[in-house]
């Protein structure tokens, strides 16, 4: 039997095949699968077998090690099986836990036993999107660099993510619109620290709601819950968003090590005692890769299976991928379009008094003021051969102070 897709808006077995080919690719299981759409795992073996679908992939252990040693490279040496699964899924590989296990052993990886954090308080959350977690990060701000993070509360599932030079109000209001813009909604409600920069947060929510962020009444099967739109508070009473930097705080250390270590040579100045061509050098050296690693690191965690650990009674029991539970949940977000979006973003940027190309900080700005400058400086930086990035950074820095020099 060949499966034909043209039939899927009528035929309730296309229907299910398609969704047993989504939840696949998502990398949930046939018992999990048949969970999520009330039918039996028999079926779903059958759905397998007739769109052609593997349970594991039969990948070599030479090419397994491969994969897991450049994981522990690119990530950090903190991770553990569950995170290895999820990036191999990225790679299109499903593979079995005990074979993870074996890997990671042959390599001399054992994952030193898990901390958890105390804190005082956690917010209930009652659906997808029903409340965003939002928070900054400044581990590697001594380079001039920080990371702006979304995360949803209930399923700790990471919703969009930015790379940074600068924390300003509208570098945060322009995130939280590019998490709005990559999802096409806006959350129900929010929480963050108590930084002014959330102001324009604040403002749009406002906006988009129309309640002018009185607090709501949200009706639950355990009695209605008062809502407020935007909620101001500590780190310690944000838990879930402060959680996970621990992970990214993992992902970025390798970067922080080697920048102090060129301050120690005095080829860096930053912090207090920055100079702005050493960041925007090593801005533009850096960002990309940091990226690189930052996207593997969410897109890892959002299908990392995960065990129910909050006190949350809205949580269901058992293990869920964060992905999987944020896109079959009951939706509390409202949605909008790129209309919406593109004349909120006007409004907020006139709402800061920001120019659309406005630089945020001194080293954002390109010390070399012409494009024959510019170019000189990638061909030696390009002759140089740098074999690091670390070499790179060196190289282009040297390069700038030269031609300044003229």
């Amino acid at each position: 039997m060949d499966y034909d897709s043209s039939d899927e808006d009528t035929d309730p077995l296309a229907q299910r095949r398609r969704l047993v080919k989504q939840w696949h690719s998502l990398g949930e299981s046939m018992a999990k699968t048949a969970r999520i759409l009330g039918v039996t795992v028999r079926q779903v073996e059958h759905d397998y077998k007739v769109l052609g679908l593997q349970c594991f992939s039969d990948a070599s252990d030479a090419e397994l090690r491969a994969h897991v040693s450049t994981f522990l490279e690119q990530q950090h040496l903190g991770i553990g099986r569950r995170k290895i699964a999820a990036l191999l899924e990225d790679e299109g590989l499903r593979i079995q836990r005990r074979r993870i296990v074996d890997v990671m052993e042959q390599l001399g990886h054992r994952r030193a036993p898990h901390q958890k954090m105390k804190r005082r308080s956690y917010t209930e959350a009652v659906g997808a999107h029903f409340l965003w977690s939002m928070d900054q990060n400044e581990k590697i701000g001594f380079g001039g660099v920080k990371v702006l993070q979304a995360l949803d509360s209930k399923w700790r599932c990471p919703i969009y993510y930015e790379v940074v030079t600068s924390l300003r109000g509208l570098d945060h209001s322009l995130f939280f619109l590019g998490a709005v813009r990559h999802w096409k909604l806006v959350p129900y409600n929010v929480i963050v620290d108590g930084a002014p920069a959330w102001c324009g947060v604040r403002e749009m929510m406002k906006i988009w709601w129309h309640d002018c962020l009185e607090p709501v009444l949200v009706p639950h099967d355990d009695g209605d819950m008062l809502v407020e739109r935007v909620t101001v508070t500590s780190s310690v009473h944000n838990p879930m968003v402060e959680r996970s930097w621990v992970d990214v705080n993992h992902v970025t250390r390798k970067y922080r090590l080697e920048w102090k270590d060129l301050e120690g040579r005095k080829l860096l100045r930053g912090g207090r005692n920055k100079d702005p061509a050493d960041l925007f050098c090593l801005a533009e050296v850096y960002i990309p890769s940091i990226k690189r690693d930052l996207d593997q690191h969410f897109a890892a965690m959002a299908r990392r299976r995960k065990e129910k650990s909050t006190r949350n009674p809205n949580f269901p029991a058992g293990t869920w991928r964060p992905i999987t539970g944020l896109t079959t949940d009951v939706d509390y977000s409202r949605h909008v379009d790129d209309a919406q979006i593109d004349a909120m973003e006007t409004y907020i940027r006139a709402f800061h008094g920001a120019a659309d190309d406005e630089p945020a900080s001194s080293w954002e700005v390109d010390p070399l003021e012409t494009d024959a400058q510019r170019a000189l400086r990638a061909d030696l930086v390009s002759q140089a051969n740098p074999q690091s990035l670390a070499d790179e950074y060196v190289v282009m820095r040297q390069a700038t102070e030269a031609i300044l020099d003229g």
